[in-house]
């Protein structure tokens, strides 16, 4: 019994160094697609300016995956690679409630290294993964775990997977890929959740196939405003003429909606004739919509503007 016992402690102990070579011969791999996001942004309301930094990973020599928080509701943010290179890139895709944004470089890099996105439904308990981040500029950082949970959740209308590890994460690890054994993109380090003064944070790591989801297949297009909603005692104080708005606490002046002339303290009142409610039957009217902003399809919309309510049309 004892040998079998010391036998089993050997094999254990080489499959376990046979991992960590290959995790270390993986992230040499992988490590030229990781890039620092950051974004320059001036608030207008009080000219307070932040500057959000995290990470994302190039799944081309153009396209590359980020957290939509970093972004915020910018239109261009800057990339910079392993390399040193800095570049502009513009938003093309983002979901808010999944954290999840897609930007295209001014222009192809040149021997870019992309990752590929594996198949998140293969993800189990236990699985070995590791994460590659860079959250302080070039100093590119590596952080390995197991599976320790998968979660199905919907927020709003969309389906949204994510899990749980033992890797550690830092906030500011925001937007870096989660990898298989394989050196596949399992995930994407998102939003914390429950961070109280009593808890420890849970980082969201969205998973692979709901970034396919989302960010690919129905490309849901970046319209440039940020929006607070407005329901009950908070509609009404501010003299809604219906239950419900969306307040737009900012507008990026040269995005889809922006141009269409939406302006900072707007309410949102509809959408193509479509009111705004908060029942999903209309959430999924107005997703349909911003399907069709994409295509640049005319639409109108209705705002309240101080005390007046004004029409706003795209042609």
């Amino acid at each position: 019994m004892e040998k079998k016992y010391i036998v089993f402690l050997f094999i254990f102990s080489c499959l376990g160094n046979n991992y960590a070579q290959d995790i270390s011969q993986i992230y040499e791999k992988v490590n030229p697609a990781v890039v620092v996001v950051y974004s320059d942004m001036t608030l207008h309301a009080d000219s307070t300016s932040v500057n959000p930094i995290g990470s994302g990973f190039m799944i081309s020599n153009s396209e590359i995956i980020t957290a939509a928080n970093l972004i915020h509701v910018m239109d261009k943010v800057k990339i910079e690679f392993l390399d040193g290179e800095v570049r502009n890139a513009e938003v093309i895709a983002l979901s808010k409630s999944a954290d999840l944004a897609m930007v295209r470089l001014d222009y192809p890099k040149e021997n870019a290294v992309s990752v590929s996105l594996g198949n998140s439904n293969e993800l189990r308990h236990g699985m070995p993964i590791f994460i590659v981040v860079a959250p302080d500029h070039l100093k590119h950082s590596l952080s390995k775990g197991g599976i320790k949970k998968v979660v199905k959740s919907k927020r709003n209308i969309e389906s949204i997977d994510y899990v749980i590890t033992s890797a550690p994460i830092e906030p500011t690890y925001m937007g870096g890929p989660m990898f298989n054994a394989k050196g596949e993109v399992m995930g994407v380090v998102s939003h914390m959740l429950d961070i109280t003064p009593e808890k420890d944070p849970i980082p969201y790591i969205i998973t692979a196939n709901t970034l396919k989801d989302l960010l690919f297949e129905e490309l849901l297009e970046w319209n440039g405003i940020n929006t607070r909603p407005l329901t009950g005692m908070v509609g009404t104080g501010y003299n809604l003429p219906q239950m419900t708005g969306l307040l737009v606490e900012h507008v990026e002046s040269m995005s889809p909606l922006g141009k269409m002339g939406v302006q900072k303290e707007d309410i949102i009142l509809s959408l193509a004739d479509t009111k705004v409610e908060f029942e999903e039957e209309t959430l999924e009217k107005m997703k349909d919509i911003s399907h069709k902003l994409k295509a640049y399809e005319a639409f109108e919309m209705m705002v309240l503007r101080g005390d007046k309510v004004v029409f706003l049309n795209r042609e």
